[in-house]
């Protein structure tokens, strides 16, 4: 049961888009984004359309991630802990999961396989910081 929350942040870690840094609702927010679609276009060698659908489905992907956060009343906004039970972690990590895994099906559509491992090389450092926010949020 100590582990419980290390398999919840590990779930996080394979989510492909750190959700502050993706979510386009605010000025700063959108920047970011925007410096992240930079670097994606560059690196990738995303083609104009390819860029385009990336940036909705980033942007869907995070919007999805925040319901279901908020869904347990976690924000990451704020330094606010959640305390979920063992029951309410197993369910934030299966909706987690189901998350990541239709965001990942949407980005195989879109990329090639060699784009797509060079996007989560990319994304790397920004969901280990996801994760450990995660970490710090979780009782």
């Amino acid at each position: 049961m100590k582990n419980l929350p290390v398999l919840i942040c590990t779930a996080f870690i394979y989510l492909s888009a750190h959700s502050m840094s993706c979510q386009a609702s605010t000025a700063p927010e959108l920047s970011a984004l925007e410096a992240q679609m930079s670097v994606f276009k560059e690196e990738l060698g995303l083609s104009a359309e390819q860029e385009a659908e990336l940036r909705d489905i980033m942007s869907s992907g995070a919007e999805q991630r925040e319901q279901v956060l908020k869904k347990y009343g976690i924000s990451m906004d704020d330094d606010k802990k959640a305390q979920l039970n063992f029951r309410e972690k197993r369910a934030l990590m299966g909706e987690m999961k189901k998350t990541k895994n239709q965001l990942d099906e949407r980005l195989r559509a879109l990329l090639s396989d060699e784009q797509m491992v060079a996007l989560k090389a990319l994304q790397e450092e920004s969901q280990q910081a996801f994760r450990d926010k995660m970490r710090n949020k979780l009782r």
